[in-house]
């Protein structure tokens, strides 16, 4: 069925991604296979879901989306300012926690609870979270042999300026976001293809992994290159350069603003504006050159235009992730899931991210100056990194890896 079959199938596909996102919360028992990314966005839906709650049922989904906010706020605090203030755990965790993205990305949409599906929560969700942490770790160091060299003093330090350790941060980071945008592409904007129909959910988490890093290296080599360190520090510290046409740290601002449009337009909004076409060839081609084109051209506008610099544009980009995130996961697209009219229901969805992109950014920021004098490290590179690392993957983990634990279900409509 296209994305132009009628609004009884556009609720059922609807029901179906939602249920394996969050299926303690879902009226029936989750489905097997990934999560399907080309459900239609509920703002754009003719009416609301068929099965959308009402009364005391209704009140119950807003308040699990609210509970769980102290518990992405713990997670933030947990990974982005205990491990020894701010800038250490930017350049500690943040790579470490880059890397592990694909991981929990597999693991929240593609493996539905595998290996720990016959466990209940909450030691499914630890079982899990345990698979996405070694993951990343692993993925970490395989990400600082392909880039320099392994150092595992380097993973964990932030040794003086000078030292001849080579540490994961910044140097891992432009490939390790390359791997997740393109776990992102695969599983949403190219609607899963081509794994989708032809393994399970559990084999195809593994492949879409390895794709993405096939692709993520590919694109390294490619196009990065470390011009900006001298030849000399890149030997003593022991960092290649792939001698592409790039600065690493600068794609970093146009990969935040790629990955904004694919959780925004592709999650949040459930394909819009290309969901109307109905060849899932072309349907798939146009996602993918809106999703590359556009956000280059935004890149463009903000860096060339309006001269901003790499780490506020990674920050904004990464701010509009996460507020959609939180809009569309943690609180499943509520308050605007429940008004019945149309483009009321996509003004009020706009309105909620743009708030909580507002609030993420300069909050994040004002709190990361408020707690630290930032002497090696722009603040805004802070903000990129908690926003998506911190605060939108905390979120996945808690409603699709936790299933909203310890959040009571919310009673059946």
């Amino acid at each position: 069925m296209t994305h132009g079959s009628s609004p009884a199938g556009s609720q059922r596909r609807s029901r179906r991604s939602r249920e394996a996102v969050d299926p303690e919360h879902a009226p029936t028992a989750p489905s097997t296979g990934p999560v399907d990314p080309t459900a239609p966005v509920v703002p754009l839906q003719k009416e609301p879901a068929a099965e959308a709650p009402t009364g005391q049922a209704r009140a119950a989904q807003g308040r699990a989306g609210l509970l769980g906010l102290p518990i992405v706020a713990l997670g933030f605090v947990i990974l982005g300012i205990l491990p020894g203030g701010p800038q250490t755990a930017l350049e500690t965790v943040g790579p470490i926690a880059t890397l592990a993205l694909p991981v929990l990305a597999a693991s929240a949409l593609w493996w539905q609870g595998w290996p720990a599906n016959r466990l209940r929560q909450p030691l499914a969700g630890l079982a899990n979270l345990f698979l996405i942490i070694v993951g990343g770790v692993v993925l970490t160091i395989v990400a600082q042999a392909v880039v320099g060299h392994v150092d595992l003093v380097g993973m964990v330090t932030t040794p003086p300026k000078g030292s001849p350790t080579f540490t994961t941060w910044p140097w891992t980071m432009p490939l390790g976001v390359l791997v997740f945008v393109a776990t992102l592409q695969f599983t949403f904007v190219n609607e899963g293809w081509p794994l989708r129909g032809h393994t399970s959910g559990v084999v195809g988490g593994f492949l879409v992994v390895l794709a993405s890093w096939i692709v993520g290296l590919a694109v390294y080599f490619l196009v990065v290159n470390w011009d900006l360190l001298p030849a000399p520090a890149r030997e003593a510290i022991g960092l290649g350069n792939p001698g592409g046409p790039v600065s690493g740290l600068e794609l970093l601002g146009w990969l935040a603003i790629v990955t904004a449009f694919q959780v925004l337009f592709y999650i949040c909004l459930g394909g819009w504006p290309t969901n109307s076409i109905r060849s899932p060839g072309t349907r798939i081609a146009a996602a993918n050159v809106f999703v590359i084109g556009g956000g280059w051209l935004t890149w463009a506008l903000l860096a060339k235009g309006l001269g901003w610099e790499t780490p506020t544009i990674a920050a904004l980009g990464a701010s509009v992730a996460a507020a959609a995130v939180l809009s569309a996961i943690l609180f499943d697209s509520r308050p605007a899931f429940s008004v019945h009219d149309v483009n009321a229901r996509l003004a009020l969805t706009a309105l909620q991210i743009a708030v909580g992109t507002a609030l993420l950014f300069f909050g994040l920021r004002g709190l990361g100056n408020a707690l630290q004098v930032w002497d090696r490290d722009p603040v805004e590179l802070w903000v990129t990194v908690s926003n998506l690392n911190f605060i939108a993957a905390t979120a996945i983990a808690h409603v699709a890896v936790f299933h909203r634990w310890p959040v009571p279900p919310a009673p059946r409509a």
